[in-house]
């Protein structure tokens, strides 16, 4: 019975690390997918801006309180874009340049080789 509580062990360990790869890629396109979505809201933004501007430069004053609410909308939606922007490069791992060992982002040493992730010239 070791014999199979082994494998089972194995196996359960390797559909573990699986789901946990499987999870991160999720979460990687879900931010990506946000990201995306949060462009196509400034560009539109930028768009109604340009035309609330020509209309306001033509004598409508409505347009013209409008724009204010429309630079507000857009700089929450460019602090949105940053803060995704923030989580995705936060989620990228990266190589060791020693021993080519994935590593996930935030670690300073490669839990392969133990070499530091980062050229120590950099930090001065």
């Amino acid at each position: 019975m070791s014999k199979f509580d082994n494998t089972f062990d194995s196996a359960k360990r390797y559909f573990d690390a699986a789901a946990a790869k499987t999870g991160e890629v999720i979460g990687s396109s879900k931010l990506k997918v946000e990201r995306s979505q949060i462009r196509t809201r400034i560009n539109s933004l930028y768009a109604r801006l340009g035309r609330a501007y020509y209309a306001s430069r033509n004598g409508n004053a409505e347009e013209e309180a409008l724009i204010d609410k429309i630079l507000e909308k857009l700089e929450g939606a460019m602090s949105d874009l940053e803060d995704v922007e923030v989580l995705i490069a936060s989620s990228k791992s990266i190589k060791c340049p020693i021993c080519g060992k994935k590593n996930s982002a935030g670690v300073d040493f490669c839990k392969e080789c133990g070499m530091s992730l980062y050229d120590d010239e950099e930090e001065f």
